[in-house]
């Protein structure tokens, strides 16, 4: 008797996620042991992901990482866990809590947190080279066309920038850091020096242009 034709079978496809089940050996190379750890992965293995190490590596274009996940799958306790073993890296993070979540990581790492709050005893210097960095007057102008809602008038920037050069004048020889109530103290009340610099009086200097 002839001999019956064999059934062709299609090709099997799969992932290599469920081929490991039929190849064991079969398995995703990790990204390395240097680095601050997160956990274990399917296969029990370390599971490391630090976007420092991989940045210096260049394996990475940047240093950042983004968390995301469904409501209550502890990605705040990931976050929290994730900066505190940073912390044996010698890295210091800066956290913006508005919630003050973060408090009892305060307290592991030995912080005490920067509160910002209405009436409180602990204020923030915007002129300060520490938070303003090299151009404050670059700062200035934009402080005044936030609280203006405009942007400032060739006349208004001029003046704005003699009570900024009168006050940081003042502010080193005494040797601090000027503040925003001295800038604005020479802007109401602006000297002869400053008044001649712009070919006006202070009279007409102190007067703002109508809106």
């Amino acid at each position: 008797m002839p001999a019956e034709p064999r059934t062709r079978r299609t090709a099997y496809r799969s992932t290599t996620r469920h081929a490991q089940a039929l190849y064991p050996f079969l398995a995703d190379a990790t990204l390395g042991a240097r680095g601050t750890l997160i956990g274990h992965d399917s296969l029990a293995r370390p599971f490391v992901y630090d976007p420092f190490t991989l940045y210096e590596q260049r394996l990475l274009n940047g240093p950042n990482m983004l968390v995301l996940g469904d409501i209550g799958y502890a990605k705040s306790g990931l976050v929290k866990l994730y900066l505190f073993r940073q912390l044996a890296f010698g890295r210091v993070p800066l956290v913006i809590d508005p919630k003050g979540e973060y408090d009892r990581l305060c307290t592991a790492a030995d912080v005490n947190p920067v509160r910002l709050t209405t009436g409180g005893q602990l204020r923030l210097n915007p002129l300060d080279p520490a938070v303003a960095g090299t151009d404050r007057l670059a700062l200035l102008r934009a402080i005044a066309e936030l609280v203006t809602a405009r942007p400032l008038q060739p006349r208004e920037d001029a003046a704005l920038e003699q009570a900024w050069t009168h006050t940081e004048l003042q502010a080193r020889q005494r040797d601090r850091q000027p503040i925003l109530a001295e800038v604005i103290a020479a802007l109401l009340s602006p000297t002869p020096q400053a008044a001649t610099a712009l070919h006006t009086d202070p009279g007409e200097l102190v007067e703002l242009p109508e809106h």
